[in-house]
């Protein structure tokens, strides 16, 4: 009898003790203001302390470098660490310096025969998960492309620009808008503007590819009435890092 009652008394400690770790987690504060979460794992009042994270991750500290210790209750935090679905959302586009090396060709308006193959080099900085803002470089080889002949032009063009991309949602697929605007220094020498839409694909929090389908004007200070501007279908494609 003392047997039986002995190990109902252990189920219902063991029952307990999982219903509250599910409840609660714990908190550190640490000295210099950052504040860690999890459970846990070991502590050593006058050393250190051991602690698993939230997202499976452990952290260790010196005793010396926390605040204070607490619990808050975390039944909408607490995940199974076992289960990956589960897990909270990577932060995608984290911010700090970002580098992009991009292709793109480009079709004009009224006449689909002139293309531009372009390469552009874009670098500049994600103030947060929706907004980055940089400056660009690109050098585009122009040529005809007829029936039966290319015709490469004798004078390639290379705008340097600004550019500002806002992110609409900050998942690993995002929408995107896009725009940049600047000088041609080689070539036409005029100003160069080209907004467009598109999608960004993250393949981890830094580094992903993307595609954008935009309209680029580039005006031509050699053409007095405009004629020779270019106005252009323009797709994009590259990766970021």
């Amino acid at each position: 009898m003392f047997n039986k009652f002995f190990a109902i008394l252990l189920l219902l400690t063991g029952i307990a003790t999982e219903a509250h770790a599910q409840t609660y987690r714990d908190v550190l504060f640490m000295k210099n203001g950052s504040i860690i979460k999890g459970f846990y794992k070991e502590i050593y009042p006058d050393d250190s302390i051991r602690m698993e994270t939230i997202d499976g991750g452990i952290f260790i500290c010196a005793m010396n470098d926390v605040a204070r210790i607490a619990k808050e209750k975390a039944s909408l935090y607490v995940v199974d660490i076992q289960e990956p679905d589960q897990l909270p959302p990577r932060k995608w586009r984290p911010k700090g310096y970002r580098a992009f090396i991009e292709l793109s060709e480009s079709k004009k308006e009224d006449n689909t025969n002139i293309i531009h193959n372009s390469t552009f080099t874009i670098h500049g900085y994600q103030f947060n998960r929706h907004l980055f803002l940089g400056g660009g470089i690109g050098i585009e080889r122009i040529y005809y492309q007829g029936d039966q002949v290319t015709l490469y032009s004798n004078t390639n063009n290379m705008p340097v620009f600004t550019n500002a991309t806002i992110y609409i949602t900050h998942g690993q697929i995002a929408p995107l808008v896009d725009c940049r605007i600047g000088y041609s220094f080689i070539g036409y020498k005029d100003l160069y503007f080209s907004p467009g839409i598109g999608v960004d694909f993250g393949i981890s929090p830094r580094i992903g590819g993307y595609v954008l389908i935009g309209y680029t004007i580039q005006k031509n200070r050699h053409s007095d009435d405009g004629t020779g501007d270019i106005k252009s279908f323009t797709i994009h494609g590259g990766f970021h890092f």
